[in-house]
């Protein structure tokens, strides 16, 4: 929702264009970054290794869960699916291994963070 409201709060002050010009990038670039990022913010946090595969199953749910949300619905509802995917994702994990949720759920939504 706070996407929501700030982008059509914005467009009050801005004028803001539709679509954004963007820039190709070679193809699998996405992909290897998305790859990639879980396990860089798992390094940051100094995560240990046993909890790796949590962060990569909730981070790549997140990113699948926004990217088929965006192919039919708006940026701020794609946003809202792989954030409340990751969310809820975390959330199981805590109540499973009785570990804190924000473990798997701070890498999961920094990397939802650029996706536009």
């Amino acid at each position: 929702m706070g996407v929501a409201i700030a982008w059509q709060v914005s467009r009050l002050f801005v004028a803001i264009p539709d679509e954004f010009t963007k820039t190709a990038l070679p193809d699998g670039a996405y992909w290897l970054a998305f790859a990639v990022a879980p396990a860089t913010f798992a390094v940051l946090f100094r995560v240990r290794m046993s909890q790796w595969p949590v962060i990569y199953a909730v981070s790549i749910s997140g990113g699948i869960m926004h990217d088929l949300a965006a192919q039919k619905m708006s940026a701020e509802v794609a946003a809202f699916a792989g954030a409340l995917t990751v969310g809820c994702g975390s959330n199981l994990y805590a109540r499973w291994r009785d570990r804190p949720a924000l473990i798997p759920s701070t890498p999961g939504l920094i990397v939802l963070v650029p996706v536009p």
